[in-house]
């Protein structure tokens, strides 16, 4: 599977923590808006997602390292309310 998207891992070989679970595949979404993360919630929620937030660059950066997750879905809006 070559595609012109490519992870690079950072020094140490790999992710900080995988998780692995049967038919659930975890959704990093990027919000600072209430009624944002509760609309991406109720669509994903119970269909084989499961979503967790940060509410700015430098928490996403985070959770990404440590959670790896299936996508990434992000607010343009983040940070100016």
């Amino acid at each position: 599977m070559g595609g012109p998207f490519r992870r690079s891992w950072p020094a140490g070989g790999g992710p900080a923590r995988a998780t692995v679970r049967a038919g659930m595949r975890d959704v990093l979404l990027v919000a600072d808006v209430a009624w944002v993360v509760d609309a991406v919630r109720a669509a994903l929620d119970g269909g084989g997602y499961r979503v967790s937030v940060a509410a700015d660059p430098e928490g996403a950066a985070g959770r990404w390292q440590e959670e790896s997750p299936a996508a990434v879905l992000v607010d343009l809006q983040v940070g100016s309310r």
